[in-house]
């Protein structure tokens, strides 16, 4: 015996994420309008399509234009919606739009200036066995030495005195933490 299936046609079913959404959760997919005020298809002025002519690059590239354009005209953090439309007329999954745009982010500089902004930072400091004794040997007796101790310190040492500073405070968090 064959199991029945219930036939749905394809006009059943919305064309559009945000079809069955009230107005106000409407992604800015969905607000667009054309020139004559008719809803639009969800592309905005010069949206690339996926029709690639011979010659001029493969449909990915195509479909990532669509994405790479969403990002610099519209919104650099779709929405869910947003992410389904895209993923919809991309052809790609909605887990790989999402990927895409959170990879975008992390290389985008305007975008997180301070997580790109390594040029100012300072290397590790790596201390040596007799800088660390030294420095143990101090703390030993006063956990908390002066700004002139600190300095004098890291004067014989050679090192900063920024980082004798942070050696300190991290000393006195572990011995804390050791207690």
């Amino acid at each position: 015996m064959k199991a029945q299936h219930k036939h749905t046609s394809h006009s059943d079913m919305p064309t559009r994420p945000t079809e069955n959404l009230p107005e106000s959760q409407h992604s800015s997919f969905s607000s667009l309008r054309n020139w004559d005020g008719t809803q639009s298809i969800g592309h905005p002025v010069g949206y690339p399509t996926t029709t690639v002519q011979p010659g001029m690059g493969s449909t990915v590239d195509a479909r990532n234009a669509k994405l790479q354009f969403f990002y610099d005209t519209c919104n650099k953090t779709p929405t869910l919606d947003e992410q389904m439309q895209l993923a919809h007329e991309t052809g790609f999954t909605a887990d790989y739009v999402a990927r895409w745009f959170s990879n975008r982010r992390e290389v985008d500089v305007a975008w997180a200036p301070a997580a790109h902004n390594t040029a100012s930072a300072k290397p590790r400091t790596r201390f040596t066995d007799s800088q660390k004794a030294a420095m143990d040997a101090c703390f030993s007796n006063n956990p908390y030495p002066s700004a002139e101790e600190r300095k004098r310190l890291a004067n014989s040492l050679r090192v900063d005195r920024e980082a004798v500073d942070n050696w300190f405070h991290n000393k006195r968090n572990r011995s804390r933490a050791k207690k």
